[in-house]
């Protein structure tokens, strides 16, 4: 008999039914390597090597859970048609990306961080997402509320914040300065992972930021850095400092783009990712999306352009008090619900799909997929 790891048997609650889902094999690590062939094998493995627990392992591998809703799709969202009511997704969805944006004149907005994983998916599968890492962080939160809060949200109400992200608000505003440690020069501050660029990449970036700020915007300094771990392991980025005509100094970073997590699961063609992601972040921070952000080719790759500012504050779960997260989890989701209202293609029959699915209902199916991801953990570690 195959290992319960690479197994699923579920039994699945359908309206009061019961269903029995035949065992299939869950992915390996060949079938999670063949979702990434723009990285390198030692990227890959360095990846991996930098997964401790299942729900970072979630977070790093972020198509392989729309594989995982492509390969063993919920009935219960089949059954009302959820299934096939698309969306601009957020793509990657979970407690960590989320914090505050800012706008251009410094007015925060408390949304997505990360927006590359996203584009057109059943929106069902971006809400689930989110309850999934939530259920993998801390089994004991009640998924419940969350579901509230995010129907809450659906269907119109206003979001009310906590007292934690009310706070991370204050804190923010207006904090246009670059972010990081900036030395005497003005100069990006080395850390371990950094190194200088090339002078033919400094040149390349140069001209990106002429054409983006202007001819009199200059390049004081920029740093080369790969991350190994998390959703954008293996991907290049350039870190930048740039002087502008009125004088204030502006970090930057240009961000490889790689095919959206949501491929699996795609609702559309995902077409050219400057559309895409310019339609993702007006969807995601509104009116007042930062004109600073913009897809570019950097030496043949194309690259977001991002600020990063001492006011742009992620959420940090591990430095907020237990106490307090079940508020940090709805103002999220209540977001999330936000979100989707204004990027689901069809919000009347989404709402009305959603509401046929019962609380107990929303517990199972988290736990179902959780348990897979688990699953998948622990064999590929």
């Amino acid at each position: 008999m195959k290992k319960l790891s690479l197994v699923l048997v579920s039994i699945l609650f359908v309206f009061g039914w019961s269903v029995v889902v035949d065992a299939k094999p869950l992915p390996g690590k060949s079938q999670i390597r063949a979702l990434y062939p723009d990285i390198s094998p030692e990227d890959f493995k360095a990846k991996l090597a930098g997964v401790t627990n299942s729900f970072f392992f979630l977070r790093t591998f972020v198509p392989l859970y729309y594989k995982l809703m492509k390969d063993f799709p919920a009935p219960e969202f089949e059954a009302v048609g959820l299934d096939k009511i698309s969306a601009l997704c957020v793509g990657d969805a979970h407690p960590e990306n989320f914090g505050v944006l800012l706008s251009d004149a410094g007015a925060p907005i408390f949304t997505v961080n990360d927006i590359d994983d996203g584009g057109p998916c059943p929106a069902v599968m971006d809400m689930l997402r989110f309850l999934v890492a939530v259920h993998l962080y801390d089994p004991n939160q009640n998924l419940s509320d969350l579901v509230d809060s995010y129907q809450s949200s659906l269907n119109g109400n206003q979001v009310q914040f906590s007292n934690v992200v009310a706070q991370m608000l204050m804190d923010a505003k207006g904090k246009l300065g670059p972010s990081g440690k900036i030395q005497a020069g003005p100069k990006i501050e080395r850390r371990k992972g950094m190194d200088d660029v090339e002078d033919s990449e400094r040149k390349a970036i140069q001209e990106v930021v002429t054409q983006v700020y202007g001819v009199n915007a200059r390049v004081l300094d920029a740093v080369t850095l790969k991350k190994a771990s998390g959703g954008s392991g293996g991907m290049l980025r350039f870190r930048t400092l740039v002087a502008l005509k009125t004088g204030l100094i502006q970090l930057i970073e240009f961000k490889e783009i790689q095919q959206p997590g949501i491929f699996p699961v795609a609702t559309a063609p995902l077409g050219d990712p400057a559309v895409r992601l310019t339609s993702l972040i007006a969807m995601e921070q509104g009116d007042n999306a930062s004109k600073l952000y913009s897809v570019n080719f950097l030496q043949g790759r194309q690259m977001l352009l991002r600020p990063r500012r001492i006011g742009n504050l992620g959420v940090q779960l591990d430095d907020i008090k237990s106490s307090d997260l079940p508020n940090v989890f709805s103002d999220e989701i209540s977001v999330l619900g936000r979100i989707h209202a204004r990027g689901v293609r069809d919000l009347g029959a989404y709402r009305q799909g959603f509401a046929k699915i019962t609380l107990q209902q929303w517990v199972q199916i988290t736990e179902r997929y959780s348990q897979m991801m688990e699953s998948i953990y622990k064999d590929v570690r």
